[in-house]
């Protein structure tokens, strides 16, 4: 009987030994999983807020886009209206600018048309005169318009001859070398605005006589 009991009794250590081997073996298998699930759990929740980052980060280019494809479309709709603009300046400048020379010249035609009339009336010598007089007033405010718009007359008579400036419709002979291939006689005076030639002079021209 004490040998029956001494049996039991060394099966329950056995049984204990065992139950304690189980729970050594089970405890590091807990722990391994554990570590595992919060490794796993900790990953997501980067990708999650990589995620997060990425659409924001969308959002924002996608804005920045809108943005710049908006201001783009203002800027190209501006310069349109600009050209626009500009093209009607320019086109109504070309169409009056003559508007303030034409208005200057008015006066000398009223001149003219006054002097006419009063020409269709010459009844002596110092009415003639007077008519006369009144011709080279308007010629002298002709003029004066003239200058005040830069157009400038180039003088011709005794100059030497420009093929640049005077276009030669006669020549004649003369026999004083100063006279040479100079102008003896203008039929049409050259004038310039500003430094272009805007009309050549038609003239006569001085040849030396050679002698045999």
């Amino acid at each position: 009987m004490e040998e029956n009991k001494k049996n039991n009794e060394a099966k329950v250590d056995t049984d204990n030994n065992n139950n304690n081997s189980i729970e050594t073996k089970t405890e590091p298998q807990e722990n391994m999983v554990s570590t595992e699930t919060a490794h796993t759990e900790k990953t997501v929740e980067i990708q999650q807020e990589e995620k997060k980052t990425s659409e924001a980060d969308y959002e924002k280019l996608q804005k920045d886009y809108n943005d710049l494809k908006e201001i783009l479309s203002r800027t190209v709709a501006d310069t349109e209206n600009f050209k626009k603009r500009k093209e009607k300046e320019v086109s109504e400048l070309k169409k009056y600018a003559i508007e303030n020379f034409v208005v200057e010249l008015l006066p000398i035609i009223d001149n003219f048309r006054r002097a006419f009339a009063s020409a269709e009336n010459i009844d002596s010598i110092e009415k003639a005169k007077q008519i006369i007089d009144g011709f080279k007033i308007i010629e002298q405010e002709l003029e004066k318009i003239l200058i005040k718009n830069n157009v400038i007359e180039i003088k011709s008579i005794n100059e030497i001859f420009n093929p640049n400036i005077h276009q030669a419709i006669q020549c004649v002979e003369v026999e004083d070398d100063e006279k040479d291939n100079k102008i003896i006689e203008e039929y049409q005076s050259a004038y310039k605005m500003y430094d272009k030639l805007i009309r050549t002079a038609l003239v006569k021209v001085g040849k030396k006589t050679k002698k045999e």
